[in-house]
């Protein structure tokens, strides 16, 4: 069975924080929570054909979930992964409860300008008391995510680096990265499974052929992929700033196309 470095489950696509080119689309998205019992039928799926190192609650940010230690818990008992992760942006640690410390092994703390400097300190404490790993990583700037004026995607995905690195499980559906996820839905008016595996009747072959595949996603056809072009970190006010901000300066803003999309 192939082992590989990590797993993403997006718990929740609500976040109290509004990155400007958030990968996952978070900001100003319609409300999302997984069901638990959605999540272990997938993982159970996904689980007969490859196993990971890690498997990450992410979001949005998961913290906003609801029962997020059940979650915890479906995830380790799934045994699709050694260990079991979540990444948060760490403003809601005083919030949880000692048992969400008590069930993680790897708690990825993504640190951003706003961030009250108090939680680091109490994730480093409760890393110490509980036996988890921490992991604390600055992010000064976002990658800038769109095109806008999109293209055939064929440059995009050879050249993407999170083809192969940000495995995503979605509501049946098992996905590259997480912008293929959600953005054919979000900003390209497609159906949201568009460009996922679906796990009903996938077989070895089928999983082995998606994951090696040369063609384009939908998503790389506004997706800068590889490109990594980074601005300041920033919280977007509206919908329309979000998309503006997130669209890389070197190609010509169209106002249409940023308004389509930000529908």
């Amino acid at each position: 069975m192939l082992t590989l470095p990590h797993l993403d489950l997006n718990l929740t696509t609500q976040c109290n924080f509004r990155c400007v080119s958030c990968s996952h689309a978070s900001p100003f998205s319609e409300p999302y929570y997984m069901k638990i019992e959605t999540a272990v039928r997938d993982m159970e799926a996904l689980s007969k054909f490859l196993h990971f190192d890690m498997v990450c609650a992410v979001g949005g940010e998961p913290t906003l979930a609801p029962k997020l230690v059940e979650f915890l818990d479906a995830m380790r008992d799934s045994k699709i992964a050694d260990k079991v992760c979540v990444v948060t942006n760490g403003s809601r640690l005083d919030k949880l409860p000692e048992s969400f410390f008590q069930k993680v092994d790897i708690l990825r703390l993504s640190i951003y300008a706003k961030l009250n400097p108090k939680m680091l300190e109490l994730a480093r404490s409760a890393s110490e008391h509980y036996g988890f790993e921490l992991q604390a990583w600055s992010y000064p700037e976002f990658y800038q995510q769109f095109k806008a004026v999109p293209d055939d995607g064929v440059d995009s995905f050879s050249r993407c680096p999170y083809k192969t690195d940000c495995y995503t499980l979605h509501e049946g559906h098992f996905y590259l990265c997480p912008q293929s996820a959600f953005f054919p839905k979000r900003f390209m008016g497609l159906e949201a499974n568009t460009d996922g595996l679906p796990l009903d009747g996938a077989t070895e072959e089928s999983l082995h052929a998606f994951m090696n595949r040369a063609e384009p996603l939908n998503a790389c056809r506004i997706c800068l992929g590889g490109d990594k072009i980074g601005k300041p970190w920033k919280e977007a006010k509206s919908k329309l700033d979000w998309i503006a901000q997130s669209t890389h300066s070197r190609w010509i803003a169209n106002e249409e196309e940023i308004a389509r999309m930000s529908e």
